[in-house]
């Protein structure tokens, strides 16, 4: 990602199609490691400080869910009912949550 110096921000389709990817396969992982909260948020816990070295706010956490939320809703259609959304959203917030404190310890470091 790019910003150009008139705001405009160029992003690499390619980097943030696998960047998605990652995305997903973490939501996965997550839900793999439920019996196992703490190995999960160390994990985060450090997800969050790396992207802190990227520029990433605490507040820009807040876009994430929105954009997965919605792409389910796009491919799974009627699959995608309130109860799978609801319970996808704790684990997310859940999950971002923890970035979140990665990214501010990191900042504090």
């Amino acid at each position: 990602m790019v910003t150009t110096p008139t705001g405009d921000i160029i992003v690499d389709d390619n980097k943030l199609r696998n960047h998605g990817t990652a995305v997903m396969h973490g939501l996965g992982a997550a839900v793999e490691s439920l019996e196992d909260s703490m190995f999960l948020t160390d994990i985060l816990i450090s997800i969050g400080e790396k992207h802190f070295e990227y520029q990433v706010k605490p507040e820009m956490m807040a876009y994430f869910w929105p954009a997965i939320r919605d792409t389910w809703r796009e491919k799974l259609k009627y699959e995608f009912t309130e109860e799978a959304e609801s319970a996808w959203k704790h684990v997310f917030e859940y999950m971002a949550s923890k970035i979140v404190e990665g990214i501010i310890r990191a900042g504090k470091g």
